[in-house]
């Protein structure tokens, strides 16, 4: 059905004295300004024409993005666990969640993931995965034949799918964790499909 104007669905012209009437399409999706007068080119302020235009603002995009970070040393006697993150630094969106250590997809995109882990300081390497589901994505390697710290990191940009779950798998190792937050995952979504 047509939109019908009222007096509250007047917009004042900020540099002339004309009003223009506005009409939603009833999906808050967009806005049209009838009567406005557009140059024929863009150096020619003489000659003008009448034109109805609309616009369409951007929808509100989904924020999506978290860091967490491990406290507390991890060393499973089982190969391939799942690395949980015992602090969260932020959760916009709320999509990571803690008590399991899997981000999930809101939506369908283009994600960014980052890790930083910290070798415990024993003479084993330290092979961790980024994974997408049961899928290693990329992995990272700390080991220089010695017990010391070392940083395994990697990162990742992912095409994801709505319920798809990012995770970080410890393949074999151990993990030093400390309150000075050196074990590090974050992701964000880079931009919505």
């Amino acid at each position: 059905s047509p939109a019908t104007l009222s007096d509250s669905s007047l917009v004042n012209s900020p540099d002339r004295k004309e009003t223009f009437p506005v009409v939603d399409s009833g999906h808050e999706d967009s806005l049209s300004f009838s009567n406005s007068e557009v140059p024929l080119s863009p150096h020619d302020h003489q000659h003008t024409t009448l034109l109805p235009l609309q616009f369409y603002p951007l929808s509100q995009s989904v924020r999506v993005a978290f860091t967490a970070s491990r406290t507390a040393n991890f060393a499973p006697s089982n190969l391939d666990q799942p690395i949980v993150f015992d602090q969260l630094h932020s959760n916009l969106g709320d999509m990571y969640d803690p008590h399991i250590g899997r981000f999930t997809s809101p939506v369908n995109g283009t994600y960014v993931f980052i890790f930083n882990i910290l070798k415990l300081a024993i003479n084993v390497p330290l092979y961790i995965n980024l994974m997408r589901n049961e899928e290693v994505i990329v992995s990272a390697y700390a080991n220089d034949g010695a017990p010391d710290h070392e940083t395994a990191s990697n990162h990742a940009i992912l095409p994801l799918f709505h319920g798809d779950q990012v995770w970080l798998r410890l393949h074999r190792g151990a993990i030093y964790g400390s309150t000075w937050k050196y074990s590090t995952f974050s992701g964000f979504l880079l931009y919505q499909d």
